[in-house]
């Protein structure tokens, strides 16, 4: 049964995967590897036999927990909010147009002249396959898919290439969050004990850093 808890999870784990896809500083794959880990959780929560050894009636009458998810329906989850998201990216450069490249701010931090001409080069010979270099390669899939709608690649073809380059990446890194489960909590729990040497480990490498 589909409740107002599980659409809100499966909401939220898609909203974070389109929010990094838009520009979210945030690499997309922590919210895949999160929404793996919560079906992943919640597959290995109390089972029946227990549930009926605490005196709570028979098998066939066990409640499913509050907010259960599935894998079959967040694994589809995760996959279209990729798509959105790239897409975002794509409506952007085919909307912007040339005029979106010649704005300081996108020279500056997203398509430096340099960086454009590469990529323009690289669609001419490669084609379509550049976005799978690109989901592959940290750092340039943002202008990547931008430049593709600044080049005006057809709309069809863009989406059935991110669909197929998007899907084997996504099934990996989700089923490995899914299987390592409790590897994951088991690392997060160490994490929350030692939280405030963290806390002050990650501030010091920031001050560091400004002080550099």
């Amino acid at each position: 049964m589909l409740t107002s808890v599980a659409l809100y999870k499966y909401a939220a784990v898609a909203g974070m995967i389109i929010a990094t896809g838009c520009g979210l500083p945030v690499p997309e794959e922590i919210p895949i590897v999160l929404g793996g880990v919560m079906v992943g959780h919640d597959a290995n929560g109390t089972n029946p036999a227990e549930y009926v050894a605490l005196g709570g009636g028979p098998m066939s009458v066990w409640p499913e927990p509050q907010g259960h998810l599935r894998w079959w329906i967040m694994l589809p989850v995760c996959i279209v909010a990729v798509v959105i998201g790239d897409s975002a990216l794509y409506l952007m450069g085919r909307i912007g147009g040339r005029r979106l490249l010649g704005m300081g701010w996108v020279q500056r931090k997203l398509l430096p002249v340099d960086k454009r001409e590469k990529i323009e080069q690289n669609f001419q010979k490669t084609g379509v396959m550049i976005l799978l270099m690109a989901r592959l390669t940290p750092g340039i899939r943002t202008p990547v898919f931008i430049m593709a709608g600044v080049l005006r690649l057809p709309v069809l073809q863009f989406l059935l290439a991110d669909g197929l380059y998007a899907i084997p990446g996504i099934n990996i890194l989700f089923w490995l969050a899914y299987f390592f489960t409790d590897q994951f909590m088991a690392a997060v729990t160490a994490v929350e004990r030692y939280r405030p040497l963290v806390i002050v480990a990650v501030l010091a490498a920031i001050s560091g850093g400004l002080i550099y």
